[in-house]
C-alpha cells in the first residue's frame, strides 16, 4: 500500500514537474502562434475542449475545430505585433493565464486572455479595444 501510494506521489510529482519545464515552451508557443498568426504553433498546446470567446461571442469548440475558429480571427485580423504583457497563476495556484496585446495589420487593438490548467489552453478570449477620439 505505501509503494502505491509513493508511486502516485512520485507520478504527481512528475507530472508538475513537466508541467512547469512546459510553461516556458507554451509561453513561446503563445508568443510566436499570435505574433506570426499561426494556429499549428498553438495548437499542441489545445485541450480536448477549448473555449475561443471573441468580442463576447463565445463557444466551445473541439480542439480540432478551435483551430478552424482561431484561423479565421487571424485571416481577419493579421498580426503587426503581438505582445504578452502579463502572466501568472490563479490563486488557488492550478491555472496559469496570459494577457497579451495584439495589433493587426490594420492597426485594431485586441486584448487576448489565455486560461491555461495542466499544461493546456483550456481558453481564449480576444477582445477588441475601442479608441475613443
Amino acid at each position: 500500500m505505501i509503494t502505491v501510494v509513493n508511486y502516485q506521489t512520485e507520478v504527481t510529482h512528475t507530472q508538475k514537474a513537466a508541467i512547469s519545464l512546459m510553461q516556458p515552451a507554451l509561453k513561446e508557443a503563445i508568443l510566436k502562434g499570435f505574433q506570426k498568426g499561426e494556429v499549428a504553433i498553438l495548437y499542441p498546446y489545445f485541450d480536448e475542449l477549448i473555449s475561443i470567446c471573441i468580442n463576447d461571442k463565445e463557444e466551445i469548440y473541439l480542439a480540432y475545430n478551435a483551430q478552424a475558429a482561431l484561423q479565421n480571427f487571424f485571416d481577419q485580423n493579421p498580426p503587426a505585433k503581438f505582445k504578452i504583457s502579463h502572466s501568472g497563476k490563479s490563486r488557488g495556484g492550478k491555472e496559469n493565464y496570459f494577457i497579451g496585446d495584439y495589433t493587426d495589420k490594420n492597426d485594431q487593438k485586441s486584448r487576448i486572455y489565455i486560461f491555461v490548467e495542466t499544461g493546456l489552453i483550456q481558453e481564449i478570449e480576444i477582445s477588441s479595444q475601442v479608441v475613443s477620439s
